[in-house]
């Protein structure tokens, strides 16, 4: 991801999300090499789920890239991917150090919303009932940063991650916390039909409106104008090539492509199909020899991070992800 996905957590990410942020540069891995040949869509997931388990760190944590500390952010990115991809996280462990275990205990300070955000949606992945989810610490310090108007710090980011971490915890979609929180984010939608990192007015771009679509759909909305125009938007700025750019003109890169994916697979609705299977398409592409996905044609930046984010995409899984065996 870039400086502005470092802010996210993401893209996501604050948790971006994420919830969505772009990482650093850190040049090609050492199989950097791109597969010649698409693979199968299961075939590609498995083969990035394999990768990214042969990676874990022995604190059980996982870095940007193989070799790199341990970090929350990608760790947590990567928990979500393998959910996605059918993976017991109560089992991801090495050296007898578990995901979970290093996740729970590597929270950073207490106003980090996105670090809460993406604590509790793993929690969720790894099958923690909507009581259970309550009582977590991160749940407790993620509401400490709702403000009186139902967002998160004023951002749209934090906003949409918010709404998606709650859902499960609030059981119902209908809650009031959870309502207001979606009333205030479907205001923030600009003109376009996108969304941006913070409150109007913000530049549209992939990364964020894809999540608000994501937790719109997690809000109960559908089928809202909003939503309709979200969609919009995203197809509109899909390039020719099936990816997506983080804003409408820059190069697609797999990151942005997963997010536009799991908002449009949020949604749902026929006029979504094409694009989502260019954009797989598109991040099949991108997959190396060793199993991992580049963040472009020409960067295999972060490639830890970049897969547990496009696994998520390419098991047409969108957040909040449901533990394998909670799946219907």
């Amino acid at each position: 991801m870039n400086r502005r996905r470092l802010r996210l957590g993401l893209v996501a990410i604050a948790l971006i999300a994420g919830a969505v942020g772009v990482a650093l540069i850190v040049g090609p891995a050492k199989d950097g090499g791109l597969s010649g040949s698409f693979s199968p869509p299961v075939e590609a997931r498995e083969r990035a789920a394999r990768y990214l388990l042969q990676v874990q760190n022995r604190d059980g944590g996982f870095g940007e890239a193989p070799g790199q500390p341990s970090a929350q952010i990608p760790s947590a990115w990567v928990g979500l991917g393998l959910a996605a991809a059918g993976r017991d996280l109560t089992s991801v462990s090495r050296g007898g150090h578990s995901l979970m275990k290093y996740i729970g205990e590597n929270t950073p300070s207490p106003t980090d919303a996105g670090a809460f955000e993406r604590s509790m949606l793993v929690a969720r992945a790894a099958g923690l009932s909507a009581p259970e989810l309550r009582q977590r610490n991160s749940y407790r310090n993620l509401l400490r940063q709702r403000t009186h108007n139902g967002s998160f710090k004023n951002l749209v980011n934090l906003t949409a991650f918010g709404v998606l971490a709650m859902s499960g915890a609030d059981e119902q979609h209908n809650s009031d916390r959870v309502r207001r929180s979606v009333t205030w984010l479907s205001r923030q939608q600009n003109s376009d039909g996108g969304f941006g990192f913070s409150a109007r007015p913000a530049a549209s771009d992939v990364d964020d409106t894809a999540a608000a679509l994501q937790a719109l759909a997690a809000g109960g909305q559908h089928r809202e104008a909003t939503v309709d125009r979200g969609i919009d938007y995203l197809l509109r700025v899909q390039r020719s090539d099936g990816g997506f750019g983080q804003t409408p003109g820059q190069t697609a890169n797999a990151q942005s492509t997963a997010w536009a994916v799991q908002g449009l697979v949020a949604v749902g609705g026929d006029r979504t199909a094409s694009a989502i299977r260019r954009a797989l398409t598109f991040l099949r592409s991108l997959q190396s020899s060793d199993g991992s996905i580049r963040y472009s044609q020409r960067s295999a930046q972060t490639p830890v991070w970049v897969t547990g984010q496009a696994l998520l995409a390419l098991a047409r899984q969108p957040l909040p992800v449901e533990a394998p065996s909670q799946r219907r």
